[in-house]
């Protein structure tokens, strides 16, 4: 065996460990990083050279450099972060509705219900008295002008999930273009036969804050790209996506694919009123 050769089995466990400090490097910096996945460096040996009979080693070499990432997991916390915001954001809407109501409190929308029908009855047991006949005229003003807010105030709310709907399908539509662009760059990649780990932490990242809006389905391919499925509709195929749409109807935006409107309530989540 040649002193070069024996050089050359030298300087490849040199080079691998190297690399292999790197990507301790890389995990140390960003042990802290929600959006960093932690990278594994798989190792192997060289081929082995036979030398006067005998089979000696020829060092090692990196074979790749993977992310340690579950998607077992990135499944269960995508459904349930869906999950989530879907009845945080129906808790805080909720909230929101009762507390236009004022109740409970000494000058709410019940107490002005009970004092006119206290009014209809002093004027059902004293009908001549004038005193009951303007208390009847007030509390029915009053009660009047509450409901007229109250409806004013519904309205609004209407309104303003309405504008929450088409904020977050320009956002939704927004996203999907990043991934789809994404998806282009991870093939690219896999094609040159180079570890895309830092696109595929990007991709991950997208895809947790789409799960923050509505509930869908991904599949993976052998080239690296993601397909997304939304209700039975394949809204991102590679480098391809559609876009949602809206649609006012009677008053009400609705969400649309392929011409298909989707059910709201369970595939967008609006963002919570304050």
């Amino acid at each position: 065996m040649s002193l070069f050769n024996t050089l050359h089995t030298g300087i490849s466990g040199v080079f691998t460990n190297k690399m292999a400090m790197n990507a301790v490097s890389q995990n140390i910096a960003n042990a802290n990083n929600p959006d960093y996945s932690r990278r594994q460096v798989n190792m192997s040996t060289n081929a082995t050279i036979n030398y006067g009979g005998f089979e000696l080693g020829s060092g090692s070499k990196i074979e790749s450099i993977e992310r340690v990432r579950d998607k077992f997991l990135d499944i269960q916390y995508r459904k349930y972060n869906s999950n989530y915001n879907y009845w945080k954001t129906m808790n805080s809407n909720l909230n929101y509705i009762q507390s236009l109501y004022g109740e409970p409190s000494e000058d709410g929308f019940r107490r002005a219900f009970d004092d006119f029908w206290g009014s209809i009855h002093k004027i059902l047991s004293e009908p001549t008295v004038p005193e009951n006949k303007r208390e009847l005229v007030y509390k029915a003003q009053e009660l009047s002008n509450k409901m007229n807010t109250l409806y004013s105030d519904i309205e609004n709310v209407q309104k303003n999930l309405n504008d929450d709907v088409e904020k977050n399908v320009k956002e939704i539509n927004s996203k999907l273009s990043e991934l789809a662009e994404l998806n282009k760059q991870i093939k690219e990649l896999k094609v040159q036969n180079i570890d895309a780990n830092d696109l595929l932490d990007k991709r991950d990242k997208i895809l947790d804050e789409l799960s923050e809006k509505f509930d869908f389905v991904t599949n993976e391919k052998k080239d690296g790209q993601i397909s997304i499925i939304l209700k039975n509709h394949e809204i991102l195929n590679g480098e391809v996506y559609k876009k949602l749409s809206v649609k006012e109807i009677n008053n009400k935006n609705y969400v649309f694919v392929d011409n298909g409107m989707l059910d709201i309530k369970k595939v967008l989540w609006v963002q919570p009123l304050n």
